[in-house]
């Protein structure tokens, strides 16, 4: 069975091809039938001409009309010759050079043969070598399509670069003929599955960066949020460490630096983004919210490239190095510095805190962050690769904020480091992986407050501390992790079986101090073993697609054996539409705590925990979902309904405390979500919007009267619209954002226990802080300094209306003043961001 292929061109056309390239019509057909019904004769170059896509709609009436057209269309100037013949030549003046790469299999780097490769109107196949050509074009178009003989097909953009580029496609992984749309500019596809894919070296501007930030990049899609504005993602109302973050199969346990403000691994070292929010492959275990994937994969054709870059706070140094032509080697190393640049983003990043009617930013500050990665990659023969993966990110953060009435001080000291190994056989028909990593994360967090006693007498100088707390706290984790898999592809069913054993330890000390009477130590040591069996079976009937599988672990912490059924279908009405659906069951042994955390002013403070049976329960989750997407005429469109649900959930998790709630309680949690997309191409530019509304509710055995409320992260609706323009070698995009406010409790009271006040609530969250909206801008120019040199300048241009947005407000008993206040924390980032890079 011949399965159909849908090619989405952002050129002239979209076109329905079957595997067999020669079943495509060339120009040179167009021009016999013109011959024929205009009475005329053409001479042209016959390889210039059959290399262009036949005219696909009625021939005009007269010869005018269709002259016009090959000018137009196909950029072919018609000059008159002798009697009826007329001479047929590319236009002059082309400025484009030639377009021109190789293509090869992301599974083992070998060269994919006859894959069929269409620039614009212009078509051709990869030679034994992967290789394809181009010939130049004034209007230059900025994606190619491939579609190989084995039915994968993959969209990619073009870099303004002057030497062949390396693309790669992944054989089997490619969901079997399901159609890729491209979300926000080509760079972002997103497969009908589900499946978000970011090619971040041909993303050169977005609204608000200067870097490719992966985190801020998924915040852009719909489902994709982060209600305090810094770099953590949360997913379709999940949590950050609900996520599973893998760089080359290496779990990160530490994301990001600078307390968030940006994410902790160099994105100039990231070779392929790859998120999931729905439908995740049952080879992906311990988490119940969304998956990320941030991979390296090796640029065997490509010359040895180095890349030097720098910002308002950090510089960073990439190297692709290739050793031999079996041997490849990818360094990078990322360092913050001091200079009036960072001092100001110290300044004005970190949310001011507002309190009562006083604001201040914290009086000093010490950002202070750096991360390595290297990574090696080997060929032996056709069929075998190699990838050795380490890395290291290491993160100091530390603020001091000194008031009349208040000192509060706050210091992050953590690191995450690992290493990995990874072997692939890929054969045609099979494709064997092995696997082992090892991941380490160590933190140790202090917050000191001290409220002092204002003096009675204006000449008295001596001030009197009357209240002061002290909180340390220490976070370990060693995470070991092996597997094997092989999966049986055939061209229209592909099958997976795999097996994974980890092993983890997780410790941490928490002490607390006040008023130098009250001393607590907490310490909690647990490790744990969960072997896990999986299996996978896809389909592709033409029509219709299907994926089912399944995964068993068992937990020994907890002493239970899980299975989890995971399935999605995609049904194609026609070329242009489908309707999709999926479910999925997932669990999850090790999270983040606040057990230990005062209020949520230490909210980066938070801990690792394994699972247990005495308190902290296994988490799970189950999603179901469907949807509707369009893809037409340089349009899409898109609409997608989802109902999650959570168990095991403690008020003791991250997200879920009340800030002035000590106690332990159990619950649930209920979301429910629609998101929608709409991107509209036109010429040089492009216009999207996204919407996401969002219900979600938690609810708590022995709080808020046991009924449900909003979750403290619930964002109700979120409107994100952006428009950008594409010129030679510049680009601009602004990017609007507007969503309502997060959920707060205020409280009607406050009772004393041991010297020490507490709130009182009727209801939880019942309040929302003002509707949150921020506008950005971005502009970034390429320039040419020779044969494989360039240079990228950016600008972007924060929140340009300098709107003051809540994104937190928490409520706080002032035992001076023997009164209830209120602070405000605001998003705060740099109004000015500044970016150059060099490749050579």
């Amino acid at each position: 069975m011949i399965r159909k292929l849908q090619l989405l061109l952002f050129g002239l056309l979209t076109v329905q091809l079957s595997f067999s390239q020669t079943s495509l019509k060339s120009l040179k057909s167009t021009l016999t039938e013109a011959s024929n019904v205009y009475g005329l004769l053409f001479s042209f170059d016959d390889a210039y001409v059959g290399s262009h896509l036949a005219y696909q709609k009625a021939l005009p009436e007269t010869q005018e009309a269709f002259f016009e057209i090959l000018t137009a269309e196909y950029e072919i100037a018609v000059t008159p010759s002798i009697d009826k013949t007329y001479l047929l030549e590319p236009l002059a003046g082309n400025e484009v050079k030639v377009v021109c790469g190789s293509l090869y299999s992301q599974i083992n780097s070998s060269a994919v043969e006859n894959a069929l490769v269409i620039w614009g109107n212009q078509f051709t196949s990869t030679s034994t070598e992967g290789y394809f050509k181009f010939y130049p074009k004034q209007k230059a178009v900025r994606t190619i399509s491939f579609q190989t003989e084995d039915g994968a097909s993959k969209i990619e953009v073009i870099e303004p670069v002057s030497y062949c580029m390396n693309y790669f496609i992944d054989l089997s992984e490619i969901q079997l003929g399901e159609v890729i749309l491209n979300y926000t500019a080509a760079p972002i596809q997103k497969s009908l599955g589900g499946d978000f894919e970011i090619d971040l070296s041909a993303l050169q501007v977005t609204a608000g960066l200067v870097d490719p930030d992966v985190f801020f990049l998924l915040q852009r899609l719909p489902g994709v949020n982060s209600p305090s504005t810094d770099a953590n993602i949360y997913v379709r109302g999940g949590v950050p460490d609900q996520n599973l973050v893998l760089w080359n199969g290496n779990r990160l346990y530490h994301t990001t630096h600078a307390y968030g403000s940006l994410m902790a691994m160099n994105p100039y070292s990231i070779d392929q983004v790859r998120l999931i929010t729905k439908g995740a492959s049952s080879r992906f275990g311990d988490h119940t919210a969304g998956v990320l994937l941030l991979n390296n994969t090796p640029q065997w054709k490509n010359p040895t490239q180095i890349e030097l870059g720098t910002n308002s706070i950090d510089s960073d140094l990439t190297a692709d190095v290739g050793i031999t032509k079996n041997d490849r080697f990818e360094i990078s190393a990322r360092k913050s510095f001091n200079s009036n640049f960072s001092n100001t983003f110290r300044e004005t990043s970190f949310n001011r805190i507002l309190l009562s009617n006083q604001s201040g930013t914290p009086n000093n500050q010490q950002l202070h962050y750096e991360d390595f990665s290297a990574v090696y990659h080997k060929k032996w023969g056709e069929e075998w690769n190699l990838k050795l993966s380490s890395f290291r990110s290491h993160d100091f953060s530390s603020y001091q904020l000194f008031g009349s009435e208040i000192e509060l001080r706050d210091q992050v000291d953590s690191q995450n480091y690992g290493a990995g190994i990874q072997l692939v056989k890929a054969t045609k028909d099979q494709v064997f992986q092995l696997g082992a990593h090892g991941s380490f994360f160590n933190a140790l967090f202090e917050r000191s407050e001290i409220e002092y006693e204002l003096p009675e007498e204006e000449d008295d100088d001596e001030i009197e501390i009357d209240f002061k707390e002290l909180n340390r706290r220490r976070n370990e984790v060693e995470d070991w992790r092996a597997y094997a898999q092989k999966q049986f592809n055939t061209n229209t069913s592909q099958s997976l079986l795999g097996a994974e054993l980890q092993f983890r330890r997780v410790e941490f000390e928490n002490e607390n101090q006040i008023n130098d009477d009250v001393k607590t130590l907490k310490v909690n040591r647990a490790s744990q073993w969960v072997p896990s069996l999986y299996a996978e079976q896809r389909f592709d009937f033409d029509k219709f697609y299907l994926e089912i599988g399944a995964r068993s672990s068992y937990f020994n912490s907890v002493e239970r054996i899980r299975l989890e059924p995971r399935a999605k279908a995609v049904l194609r009405f026609n070329t242009s539409s489908s309707v999709h659906a999926h479910f999925e069951s997932k669990s999850q042994s090790i999270y983040k705590i606040t057990e230990t955390l005062a209020n949520s002013l230490d909210r980066y403070n938070n801990l690792w925990i394994n699972a247990n049976k005495d308190q902290y329960p296994l988490l799970l989750s189950n999603q179901t979902g469907a949807g509707y997407s369009l893809n037409k005429d340089k349009s899409t469109f898109e609409i997608d309904l989802y109902r999650k649900w959570y168990s095991g959930l403690t008020t003791y998790n991250y997200g879920y405390l009340d800030p002035n709630d000590q106690d332990f309680h159990e619950g649930t949690a209920l979301i429910k979500g629609i998101d929608v997309f709409y991107q509209q191409e036109f010429y040089k530019g492009l216009f999207w919007v996204s919407y996401s509304f969002q219900d979600n509710k938690n609810t708590f055995k022995d709080l808020n009267g046991d009924r449900a409320f909003p979750s403290n992260f619930e964002i109700a609706h979120t409107l994100n619209t952006a428009i950008r323009f594409d010129f030679d070698r510049f680009t601009v995009e602004a990017n609007n954002l507007w969503r309502s406010g997060i959920p707060y409790s205020m409280p009607n009271g406050f009772v004393a226990s041991n010297g020490v006040n507490y709130l009182t609530y009727d209801l939880l969250n019942q309040k929302n802080t003002p509707d949150f909206w921020r506008l950005d801008l971005s502009a970034g120019k390429d320039f040419s300094l020779g044969k494989k040199k360039r240079l990228s300048a950016k600008l972007a241009l924060v929140n340009l209306l300098q709107r003051d947005n809540i994104v937190e407000r928490i409520y706080r008993f002032n035992n001076q003043k023997n009164q209830i206040e209120f602070l405000d924390r605001y998003d705060l980032q740099p109004r000015v961001k500044l970016g150059l890079r060099f490749w050579f």
